[in-house]
């Protein structure tokens, strides 16, 4: 997904940042990460609270850890990379 399709997507939130990280694209909102693009998926930040409705919407939990193996807490959520946000 290009940068302008996720900002769209995302404009919902108010502006986001955009940097590259691990071959994909981190996204954030004012200082916080809220998603990573990778591998044409659209990996969403989740907790307690929004990780039973990511996945009541379909999306699959993605087993990625921070420092000292503490649970990342994302969730998956497949878009179509071809599609256009608009």
């Amino acid at each position: 997904m290009d940068s302008e399709a996720i900002e769209d997507l995302f404009s919902g939130l108010g502006p986001v940042t955009i940097k590259r990280m691990f071959g994909g694209k981190g996204v954030y909102r004012n200082g916080l990460i809220v998603a990573i693009d990778l591998n044409s998926e659209l990996m969403l930040k989740a907790d307690r609270e929004s990780a039973p409705l990511f996945a009541a919407a379909g999306a699959r939990p993605v087993e990625l850890f921070g420092k000292g193996g503490q649970e990342a807490g994302l969730h998956a959520l497949l878009v179509d990379s071809r599609r256009s946000a608009r």
